[in-house]
């Protein structure tokens, strides 16, 4: 295929009018003998700082002309954006359902030996939405859609402190001489039969320590991950109906 060389290096098809690399005109292509040195270069694996190829129909494949102009900093904004949006359209299929599930608890009649019936469906009732352990709960255990709910899991977490850190050395206190509080998770959750309203079953779960050190004095509170392992093995160890 016909191609052009640009003068920092890259080589581009002949149809294209700017260097897909570096912007430059095709009206600053390299000379004839030009490219044959850079052949001979490359035939002779003369490192070079800047690339002496690059095939621009991998770049028009997996880097579309209407993503050139975003650089770097636009990549990142969009990974970003898909981090939390993405979470939030799987979960949304069930927001029409959160009030129910929230409020079975008040109407719950006698307890019962504790059991899942269907899928499961946590629940976090202190933001009124699917709690992440959703995503952390086994495919086999774990409600895909509102129609397979059989059991909710009504999660209650609050943090309580566990220590402080000191400025200099970022080491845990017993008393507040520092901006930068460790604190660890204490979660109450109550199971709960969806069809029947029934509360099956009351546990508390704590979370990990927040961590011995960190780096710094940090402006926002550090804190161990929530007890979503403890969890994930009181649900998988409970008979199924």
């Amino acid at each position: 295929m016909a191609a052009w060389f640009c003068r920092c290096g890259a080589e581009n098809d002949i149809g294209e009018k700017v260097c897909l690399f570096c912007g430059a005109s095709s009206d600053r292509a390299l000379s004839a003998s030009a490219v044959a040195t850079l052949k001979e270069a490359r035939a002779r694996n003369i490192a070079r700082k800047q690339p002496l190829s690059i095939n621009a129909r991998w770049r028009k494949q997996f880097w579309p002309p209407s993503a050139r102009g975003l650089g770097v900093a636009g990549v990142l904004i969009l990974v970003v954006a898909a981090w939390y949006i993405v979470p939030f359209l799987r979960k949304l299929p069930f927001s029409g359902y959160i009030p129910t599930y929230v409020m079975v608890a008040e109407s719950a009649g006698t307890p019962e030996s504790p059991y899942v019936r269907g899928k499961v469906i946590p629940i976090d009732v202190v933001g009124k939405q699917v709690d992440d352990l959703w995503f952390k709960i086994p495919d086999a255990l774990r409600a895909s859609n509102p129609q397979d709910v059989g059991t909710v899991l009504l999660i209650n977490c609050t943090s309580e402190i566990a220590g402080y850190y000191f400025p200099e050395d970022a080491k845990p206190s017993s008393s507040n001489t520092s901006n930068t509080i460790g604190r660890r998770w204490m979660c109450a959750t109550d199971l709960v039969d969806e069809g029947s309203h029934h509360v099956l079953d009351v546990q508390h779960f704590t979370g990990v320590e927040p961590p011995n050190s960190i780096d710094g004095n940090q402006l926002f509170d550090v804190s161990g991950p929530k007890p979503y392992g403890q969890m994930i093995f009181y649900l998988t160890g409970l008979p199924r109906r």
